[in-house]
């Protein structure tokens, strides 16, 4: 994606200007597909998809309660990104 940056009326801020943008059809439709697959609950689709609509995107990790690490004590240990944990 090509991008431009432009001066803006602060001193020292530019701005970026996009060289394109997608089609406004096209956009909807894949912001429609994000949709359907979060309301079935296909989180790994979801980020899949996200994953081709915004080619910078990365995901963090995959975190819930009860995927979080624990010390023998019980306690939630520190966590290190990035990480992997699928829920299940």
């Amino acid at each position: 994606m090509d991008e431009a940056p432009q001066a803006s009326a602060a001193e020292k801020i530019s701005t970026v200007l996009a060289g394109w943008l997608p089609e406004h059809v096209f956009l909807n439709q894949q912001v429609d597909e994000l949709e359907r697959l979060a309301i079935r609950g296909e989180a790994d689709a979801v980020v899949k998809a996200l994953c081709e609509m915004v080619p910078t995107f990365r995901p963090m990790g995959w975190l819930t309660p009860k995927s979080l690490p624990k010390a023998p004590n019980g306690k939630v240990l520190p966590l290190s990104l990035p990480m992997t944990l699928n829920p299940t």
